[in-house]
């Protein structure tokens, strides 16, 4: 996925950043009265590069699946959506590494009192299911109209010391999903240049070391 989101595919409505997840799918003659919720930013509302993510709360009117997509809707995940044969999201993508945090820039103005949120999470797959690595997460419900940074920690699995993950996945909304109808319409949060930092502290591998060599090149 594109995390410096500089990488952008589809046209008008339904255009999204490279490797993410939005509501933007949505917005088609398929699915009526349904609205653009993430757009590519570009100056003064960028912190790096020439784009960053913009992505504003708005009422699903044609949900596909309100068991999976919360109404109202501002979020982007990394992965993809897949129609057919059913109607299933893919969340996450290929990583093998042990970051110690997860970093990016932000703005957020809140609709009303809202919740704006990040999650990261570290899976690995043993052969019958899926076990969690690491998660991490982060929530602000302040207005804040400057580029910000936001350090989050991975916590890690105790009874996985050692364990590499096979994938990785990472959300951003920009309103509360305490529940599936807890978002206010128009609360809007801006997102640029997300990145990993590696650390040599605790449990981590020979691996570990060589990825952040190497990522840092």
């Amino acid at each position: 996925p594109t995390f410096d989101f500089e990488g952008w595919n589809g046209v008008g409505a339904n255009e999204q950043p490279n490797g993410w997840f939005t509501e933007n799918i949505f917005v088609s003659a398929i699915f009526l009265g349904n609205t653009q919720s993430v757009f590519k930013a570009t100056a003064p509302d960028v912190h790096g590069g020439t784009y960053a993510m913009r992505i504003t709360t708005v009422d699903v009117v044609a949900n596909p699946n309100a068991t999976l997509i919360p109404d109202p809707c501002g979020i982007a995940l990394t992965g993809s959506m897949v129609f057919t044969p059913t109607f299933t999201l893919k969340p996450g993508f290929p990583y093998t590494s042990r970051p110690a945090t997860a970093e990016f820039w932000y703005k957020y103005t809140p609709s009303g009192i809202d919740t704006a949120g990040f999650a990261m999470w570290l899976t690995k797959w043993n052969g019958t299911k899926r076990d969690t690595v690491a998660i991490g997460y982060w929530l602000t419900n302040s207005m804040t109209s400057t580029y910000t940074l936001a350090s989050v920690t991975l916590l890690y699995n105790p009874t996985l010391p050692y364990t590499l993950p096979d994938s990785a996945g990472v959300s951003f909304s920009a309103t509360g999903i305490g529940c599936m109808t807890c978002g206010n319409v128009g609360s809007t949060l801006w997102i640029d240049d997300y990145s990993n930092y590696y650390s040599f502290i605790d449990s981590f591998t020979k691996r570990d070391y060589f990825s952040f060599l190497i990522e840092k090149k």
